[in-house]
């Protein structure tokens, strides 16, 4: 199989983790943290609003990264970044905590998000570089009809802090063995033959 569609298939799972735990996860966040710490609405409506704030000032700057660090690198840290503001926003003590959740959900998100993974793809599609796009992001429907409710599911069963733990953690060891299988074009040379095999369409 050529292996531009197995890097089409690791995108496709980061849309999931991206979008489900990034935008669609805000109105899940929104509700439970009011709830659990009596901070108004309209504060922790500001908190997101930084999540976004923090990805439209980013994207600019993730296509240069992953041109110059590789998709490997770049995606990875994006997933552990999106990873770790999840876990921090089920363990908050203090507004500045909330604040500082949600910036790093937002570089996290920044990076693998549309910009971050259709830089990714792109080199390895001519001809079907709007089908591998419309495949990969896919992922962030399914963010939306899976990855929510079962945050809602968990969150009734677990509680909000466990829930958001286990999402996070989940996030981290599902992405961060998968962005491995990323190869950029420079890396290539360094490929054994085997390998160069499997890359040829």
């Amino acid at each position: 199989m050529f292996y531009g569609w197995r890097v089409v298939g690791v995108c496709f799972v980061a849309a999931v983790f991206t979008w489900g735990l990034g935008v669609f996860g805000a109105s899940i966040y929104l509700s439970e943290i009011s709830k659990s710490h009596g901070w108004p609405i309209s504060v922790v409506s500001t908190a997101i609003a930084a999540f976004y704030l923090t990805n439209a000032c980013c994207l600019p700057a993730v296509g240069g990264l992953i041109d110059r660090w590789g998709p490997r690198l770049v995606i990875r840290c994006g997933a552990l970044l999106l990873a770790l503001g999840v876990v921090a926003i089920g363990q908050l003590t203090s507004l500045w905590q909330l604040y500082a959740a949600f910036i790093c959900m937002g570089l996290g998100y920044a990076t693998t998000s549309i910009t971050g993974l259709s830089t990714t793809i792109a080199p390895w599609f001519e001809r079907h570089q709007g089908r591998s796009f419309a495949l990969a992001l896919t992922g962030a429907s399914i963010g939306a009809m899976a990855v929510v409710p079962l945050m809602v599911i968990a969150i009734g069963a677990l509680g909000f802090a466990e829930a958001t733990l286990r999402a996070g953690l989940l996030t981290a060891i599902v992405m961060t063995p998968l962005a491995l299988l990323f190869y950029g074009f420079k890396d290539l040379k360094n490929l054994d033959w085997g390998v160069m095999a499997i890359l040829q369409p």
